[in-house]
C-alpha cells in the first residue's frame, strides 16, 4: 500500500500540461489545413493521445475545447464536437483493450473511427446546410454528384473517403507519440482525484475487477444520470424546437403581411377590371407589376406574388408574376379553387379578411397570406396574395435541430465522462477498497488480526462524505 499523497499536486499540474499538449497538437492539426488548404481535418491525434494515455475524461475534454476553440473562428465547427468527443470515447475503449500495443493493431481504429464519426458526420453536415451538400467534402461530393450518385449518398460517399485518410494519418501520428509516452505516466491519470492511498497493483486489480451479485452501484449512478440527462435534453429539444418553429412561424407571417399590404396599396383599385380585359397594354399596368417584382424580390423568403380577383367560379387573374421555375398566368385567366382554400371561399366573395393559411397542393408546401384590395367606395375588388415556401422554414428548422442535438450530445458526453470519473474515485473504489479489506480480515492470530487492521488503516479514505463515515467507523470497529 502506497500513500502518494504528496504527488497529487504534481499529478494535477502534469495532467493539466498533457491535455494542454493534446489540445496544442489538435489546433496544430487545424492551423496546417488552413494554411495549406487540404480538405481534410487532422484534429484529432491529440485527442486519441489524451485518451489513449490518460483515459475517457481527458480526451473527451481535449475534444470539447478543441472544436470550441475552433468555433471562436468558425461558428459551424462547434457543432461537429461531438465527432471529436466520438473519437475520444472510442480511442480510450480501443486502448483499455490493447490496440495501441502495436502498430498493425492500432490500424483497425482506423475504419473503425471512420464509421463512427463518417456517418453521423455526413448527417450533420447534411442537416446544417439545409438536406443539401456542404461542409470540407462539397467538392469531391459535388464530383459524385455529377456522377448521377444521389445527392446525399454523394455527400455520404465524400464523407467517408475523407474521413478514412484523415483517420489514417491521425492514427500514424497519435501511435507513435502515443509509443513515446512512458507506460508509468499512465499511473498518474490512474490516482488523479483519488481520495485515499494509493492501493497496491494486486489490490488495486482485485479492487477494480470486483463483482456485484446483480447490479453495480457504477452502473445504478451511470443509468441514473444518464437517463436524467437524456431526459432534460430530449425535453429541452422538443420544447427548443417549438418554440422555435412557432417564432419562425410568426416572422415568415410578419414578412408576408407587410409585403402583402404594400402590394395592395400599390394596385389601383379602380383599374382592376381594365387590367383583367387589357393585361399589360392597358395604363399603369407595367409599372404596378414592377413594383410587385421589387416587392417581390425584397426576400429570399418570399416565392409567389399575384393578384387575384375572387369570383364563383374561381379567381380571375390580375397579375401573375413569372418565376425562374414556373412562369405566371396571363390578365383575365381562370384559375380553379384549391381544395385547401375551400373553408375560405365565402369569406373571399364578400370581400372579407382571412387568417394566414398553410397549404400544400400543386404549387407546393406554401404559407399565403391575402389583402383585399377596396376601391373608393369600399368595396373589395380583388386580393394581392403572397406566398412564401414552407419548405425553407422545415429546412432551417432541420438546421436547428442538428445544432441542438449536436450540442446537447456534447455535453451530455462531458457530463457522463466527469460523472463516470467522480463515482469511481469517490464512491465504488473506496467502497470496493473496504470491501475488499474486510472480507480478508484474518483472526487466526493476533499478529494477523493486527496485519488486518493495519490493511484497513492504510487505505486513509478522505472522501469527506457519508464513504468516509463509514469508513471511521469500521475503522473504530477493527
Amino acid at each position: 500500500m502506497k500513500t502518494g499523497t504528496n504527488d497529487k499536486p504534481v499529478y494535477a499540474m502534469n495532467t493539466l500540461l498533457f491535455c494542454a499538449a493534446a489540445l496544442a497538437l489538435n489546433l496544430l492539426g487545424v492551423l496546417i489545413t488552413q494554411l495549406t488548404g487540404v480538405p481534410l481535418y487532422i484534429d484529432t491525434a491529440g485527442t486519441v493521445v489524451a485518451a489513449a494515455v490518460g483515459g475517457y475524461l481527458p480526451g473527451v475534454i481535449v475534444g470539447f475545447l478543441t472544436n470550441l476553440i475552433k468555433g471562436l473562428i468558425n461558428s459551424q465547427a462547434f457543432y461537429y464536437g461531438v465527432l471529436n468527443m466520438l473519437t475520444a470515447l472510442t480511442a480510450a475503449f480501443m486502448s483499455e483493450r490493447g490496440f495501441f500495443r502495436s502498430f498493425p493493431r492500432a490500424l483497425v481504429l482506423v475504419p473503425v473511427l471512420t464509421v463512427i464519426t463518417g456517418i453521423p458526420g455526413t448527417f450533420l453536415t447534411w442537416y446544417l446546410n439545409g438536406s443539401q451538400i456542404g461542409g470540407t467534402e462539397e467538392k469531391l461530393a459535388k464530383y459524385l454528384l455529377d456522377k448521377k450518385i444521389p445527392p446525399f449518398l454523394s455527400q455520404l460517399g465524400a464523407d467517408i473517403l475523407t474521413e478514412l485518410l484523415d483517420k489514417l494519418i491521425m492514427i500514424v501520428i497519435a501511435y507513435f507519440i502515443i509509443r513515446l509516452i512512458p507506460k508509468a505516466y499512465k499511473s498518474r491519470f490512474d490516482a488523479l482525484g483519488i481520495r485515499q492511498a494509493e492501493l497496491s497493483g494486486e489490490m488495486k486489480k482485485a479492487v477494480r475487477n470486483a463483482r456485484c451479485r446483480s447490479v453495480s452501484l457504477r452502473t445504478k449512478v451511470v443509468l441514473i444520470l444518464g437517463a436524467a440527462s437524456i431526459l432534460i435534453a430530449g425535453t429541452s429539444t422538443v420544447i427548443s424546437f417549438m418554440l422555435y418553429k412557432q417564432s419562425t412561424l410568426d416572422e415568415h407571417i410578419k414578412l408576408a403581411n407587410g409585403i402583402a399590404e404594400v402590394a395592395a396599396g400599390s394596385i389601383n383599385a379602380e383599374m382592376v377590371d381594365e387590367y383583367i380585359e387589357k393585361g399589360e397594354s392597358a395604363e399603369g399596368y407595367k409599372a404596378t407589376e414592377d413594383i410587385l417584382y421589387k416587392l417581390r424580390d425584397s426576400s429570399p423568403d418570399v416565392e409567389y406574388v399575384y393578384v387575384h380577383k375572387i369570383e364563383k367560379d374561381g379567381c380571375h387573374v390580375v397579375f401573375d408574376l413569372d418565376t425562374d421555375e414556373l412562369e405566371g398566368s396571363e390578365p383575365g385567366n381562370l384559375i380553379p379553387f384549391d381544395d385547401s382554400f375551400k373553408d375560405y371561399i365565402p369569406t373571399l366573395l364578400k370581400g372579407g379578411k382571412i387568417d394566414p393559411i398553410i397549404s400544400d397542393d400543386s404549387y407546393g408546401w406554401l404559407l399565403t397570406v391575402y389583402k383585399p384590395v377596396y376601391d373608393s367606395s369600399g368595396n373589395c375588388v380583388c386580393y394581392a396574395a403572397v406566398d412564401i415556401s414552407m419548405n425553407l422554414l422545415s429546412a432551417f428548422g432541420y438546421s436547428f435541430i442538428a445544432k441542438l442535438v449536436s450540442l446537447l450530445v456534447s455535453f451530455f458526453i462531458l457530463t457522463l465522462a466527469f460523472g463516470i470519473w467522480l463515482v469511481e474515485r469517490h464512491v465504488t473504489l473506496p467502497i470496493n477498497s473496504i470491501a475488499y479489506s474486510a472480507g480478508r480480515f484474518a483472526y487466526d492470530s493476533d499478529e494477523k488480526r493486527e496485519n488486518s487492521v493495519e490493511r484497513i488503516k492504510q487505505l486513509d479514505i478522505r472522501t469527506g462524505d457519508e464513504i468516509e463515515n463509514l469508513y471511521r467507523a469500521i475503522v473504530e470497529s477493527t
